[in-house]
């Protein structure tokens, strides 16, 4: 069985729903009232956070998963810790635990949303686990992330384990040789398609055309390329140099948009883990992300192994070539 070994910051995500009477939503600006008392629902509260969404989309698609995360001694702390042992994952941490752990407030206003993010201000130290991982999933880590990144890349190859990589966006935000020295060294890129212009702009290499994305991207090293762009559906390129893409599902029962790039990259990574070629396993991620846009949260509506057997099975929507 594979092994993946997932690297990032794990936080709680609580959904609020607010009274629309007491809110004004003009050209996408939300305008609230200050002083006001607004009465809210709390729709959700769950385990976030990039590495924690893909790692349990790896998990309940039957992947053998271990997540490496920095916690707290807090009563959120607590909270994914329990989370993350329930979901069957294999818990990895620091000994010494101190201040907080992340919390992001998510406000639900139809199928949009605002996020309120903390994330606690650490010194983000990986101590390389005994384990012997077939892929490293790095994404998302807070402040003072850069030299996690370039012990998790060094732990990589040591290791002779494939790295993915998914930038979260305190990396996008500071694009720096770090990201573009962990590029050079990535099996699989999961990043969104402002995402890659971010990175690409760094190199002056930036471009709306898909295939010129795709194309300067691997350039940079990784191998297999995927580029999700929200409506538009998802991107791709193969280790042989092939363009595909697939679009967007059709979502009607859509409740909210949260993780669902992390769902698509989980089944995306599962597919790729279990021997399919890249228009199989954008499919896996398409599926997943449209299971999980119909229900709350990031993580409720992750398929299992056998659900996703089943529309395999069934006649799964696969990528196609890009012309």
């Amino acid at each position: 069985m594979k092994k993946a070994l997932f690297v990032g910051s794990s936080l709680i995500d609580l959904f609020l729903h607010p009274d629309e009477s007491h809110t004004a939503i003009t050209n996408g600006h939300v305008s609230l009232l200050l002083g006001d008392k607004i009465p809210t629902e709390i729709d959700k509260m769950s385990l976030g956070g990039n590495a924690s969404n893909v790692s349990v989309g790896l998990a309940r698609l039957g992947i053998s998963t271990s997540f490496y995360t920095w916690l707290g001694n807090d009563v959120l702390s607590t909270e994914i810790e329990n989370t993350i042992e329930k979901e069957g994952l294999e818990l990895l941490t620091e000994e010494e635990r101190s201040g907080k752990s992340g919390l992001s407030i998510i406000l639900n206003f139809g199928k949009d949303r605002i996020i309120f993010s903390h994330h606690e201000t650490r010194n983000h130290v990986f101590a390389p686990p005994i384990i012997e991982p077939d892929l490293i999933y790095l994404t998302s880590v807070g402040d003072t992330w850069k030299e996690a990144y370039e012990s998790v890349v060094e732990f990589a190859q040591q290791k002779n384990a494939q790295l993915a990589f998914s930038p979260g966006s305190k990396q996008i935000e500071n694009v720096s040789d770090v990201i573009i020295k962990t590029l050079s060294t990535t099996k699989l890129l999961f990043v969104n398609k402002q995402e890659a212009n971010r990175i690409l702009k760094y190199v002056g290499e930036e471009s709306d055309d898909m295939k010129t994305i795709l194309t300067n991207l691997s350039l940079l090293g990784p191998t297999i390329v995927s580029v999700t762009d929200g409506t538009q559906g998802a991107f791709a390129r193969n280790a042989e140099g092939e363009f595909f893409k697939i679009a967007a599902l059709p979502n009607d029962n859509a409740v909210n948009k949260a993780g669902a790039g992390d769902a698509y990259a989980s089944g995306f990574l599962t597919s790729y883990l279990l021997g399919y070629d890249t228009p199989t396993a954008m499919g896996w991620g398409g599926h997943n992300a449209s299971s999980v846009m119909k229900k709350m949260g990031a993580q409720d509506g992750l398929l299992r192994a056998e659900e996703m057997q089943s529309i395999q099975n069934g006649g799964i929507i696969k990528g196609e070539i890009l012309s």
